[in-house]
């Protein structure tokens, strides 16, 4: 099967963070219930279908595509599965990832993999400040898993990072 499609609705303004949207929280979510699912936009409650188009798919594979440059916590607190963005993205990308796999082909911004514990980050581009360190508010960077960057990465590299 193909993976769920998830293309960026060219309308939306503001930073999305889509913070607890993510493969295995909706594995066994019907159509209805991702296009429901709650995210946030500029700090306000909105539904993954009100800025997104979706196609569906497989929901353990996802694609995301458009300018997402201001969407934040992609994969973040994954727990398995796998997305594969085709677009530079915004701040922390699979922070507190715990398994699966996320697949960047662009840029990121800042705290990318922050506190990783587990699984694979790839990026196809520059990362921001902090990749591999530790979240704000979190004792530890990265503690587990990987993290691929092939491009450059900004300051503050892995600071505080404990393996992986």
């Amino acid at each position: 099967m193909s993976p769920l499609r998830l293309q960026l609705k060219s309308n939306v303004l503001g930073r999305i963070n889509l913070q607890g949207a993510t493969p295995d929280r909706l594995v066994d979510v019907d159509l209805t219930g991702v296009l429901a699912w709650p995210i946030e936009v500029d700090g306000r409650g909105a539904m993954l279908g009100q800025v997104f188009e979706v196609i569906d798919g497989d929901r353990d594979r996802w694609l995301l595509s458009g300018d997402l440059r201001r969407c934040d916590c992609i994969g973040s607190g994954m727990r398995q599965g796998e997305i594969v963005v085709d677009s530079s993205v915004g701040d922390y990308l699979a922070s507190r990832m715990r398994g699966g796999r996320v697949e960047v082909h662009g840029n990121v911004g800042s705290y990318a993999a922050s506190s990783l514990r587990g699984g694979s980050v790839s990026i196809a581009g520059n990362a921001g400040c902090y990749a591999a360190a530790a979240a704000p508010n979190q004792t530890s960077g990265m503690a587990g898993g990987e993290l691929i960057i092939t491009g450059n990465a900004d300051q503050w590299l892995a600071s505080r990072m404990r393996r992986g």
